[in-house]
């Protein structure tokens, strides 16, 4: 059974921008689902972002996170566009949209009014905080869903957080909509009902804070430390789990939690009467500064030497110029190179099979559009 064909003769009306809900239909593409992507006449924002991007051009950023779909202009503010896109909600099993809450009302296709159309539709609204809620008409970016959630607090240096990359919301809250858009079909093949889905990029993140919320609650200081940065096991409060520099200004990445790791580890670097200091009150700083002494004396290819051949959970510090020519990446074939071109791929096996390429992204007719959505 190939990946590609999980999902084939399942059709996506795709009205993102950005990265959210691109990447979210992606996936869907990636299984199978015939994906359409609806962009207005002043087209996606992200072509503006994109590295590369010229007058009337298409950006590498854009063309990496829409291949596998077709592209559609039309002008929903207008009565020909709303008709035109009438006719593919009927044919649609799936609707994504992550514009600001009311702009679907405005345009006269919100839930309900697709639902008229279409009862079976999968509806699946992607915003920054929701659709209800002081905050839903709020603008908003990753940066700014990290800071409300606590989540930025906990991120970056003791003197400053750090935006967090990549945007962290923005992919999260694309898996939890693709994975709640499965979900609803699945719930469709067994009640032939649609469904709407809300979900708020905020929401996605807040969801995976039980690690700083436990810590807050079982921490000295139940009223709310700002500043828990470099204060926890897992955001450079640990020896076991942190980054130091080398001698030529790289770094490298150690994750020993487990004791046998940490063993491994200290007796690599010739510390062993550093095992036993694993467990020390955190932060660690004299712990940390003790190992960051010791690392900072090789340089990081010297390193590599000595710590790839040991289960210590460690892991050179990488740039993206570095991963591409990486026999582990090259053999998983998630990402491929040739020259200057960069292809990414979903980071599926299936049955022993790796990945496959997928196709470019396509402009199409809104009657071209409709022909191979006949029927």
């Amino acid at each position: 059974m190939r990946y590609s064909n999980f999902l084939s003769g399942l059709r996506v009306l795709d009205l993102s921008q950005f990265v959210p809900g691109p990447y979210a239909t992606q996936i869907l593409a990636d299984m199978g689902a015939d994906v359409l992507k609806v962009e207005p006449p002043t087209r996606d924002p992200l072509l503006d972002l994109s590295a590369d991007c010229s007058s009337g051009g298409v950006g590498d950023l854009y063309e990496l996170l829409n291949a596998g779909k077709r592209i559609v202009c039309i002008d929903l503010k207008s009565s020909d566009g709303r008709a035109a896109f009438s006719e593919f909600v009927r044919k649609t099993d799936v609707l994504l949209e992550s514009y600001r809450p009311g702009v679907m009302e405005r345009l006269g296709l919100a839930y309900h009014a697709v639902k008229e159309i279409n009862p079976s539709t999968v509806y699946c609204s992607l915003s920054g905080y929701g659709q209800t809620g002081p905050y839903q008409h709020r603008a908003g970016h990753d940066i700014n869903y990290l800071a409300m959630t606590g989540a930025l607090s906990a991120m970056g240096p003791s003197s400053k957080p750090s935006p967090a990359f990549p945007p962290m919301s923005d992919y999260g809250g694309a898996l939890q909509a693709a994975s709640s858009i499965l979900g609803a079909l699945f719930h469709r093949e067994r009640t032939g009902r649609g469904t709407f889905i809300d979900i708020a990029m905020a929401d996605t993140v807040l969801a995976w804070q039980a690690y700083g919320l436990a810590n807050m609650i079982s921490s000295e200081n139940k009223c709310g430390k700002k500043n828990n940065r470099e204060s926890w096991l897992l955001n450079g409060g640990a020896a076991c789990y942190n980054i130091y520099k080398t001698l030529d200004e790289q770094f490298i990445a150690i994750g020993a939690i487990e004791h046998k790791f940490w063993k491994n580890f200290c007796n690599a670097i010739e510390k062993p009467g550093w095992i036993l200091r694993q467990n020390e009150r955190k932060p660690q700083k004299l712990l940390i500064s003790d190992v960051a002494t010791v690392i900072s004396r090789k340089s990081m290819s010297d390193w590599d030497l000595v710590l790839s051949k040991v289960d210590c959970c460690y892991h050179p510090v990488l740039g993206f110029g570095d991963i591409l020519h990486l026999g582990q990446i090259r053999e998983r074939k998630v990402v491929c190179s040739e020259g200057k071109k960069i292809e990414m791929r979903s980071p599926v096996w299936i049955d022993e099979t790796p990945p496959l390429e997928r196709s470019s992204v396509k402009k199409v007719s809104i009657e071209e559009a409709m022909m191979n959505w006949k029927g």
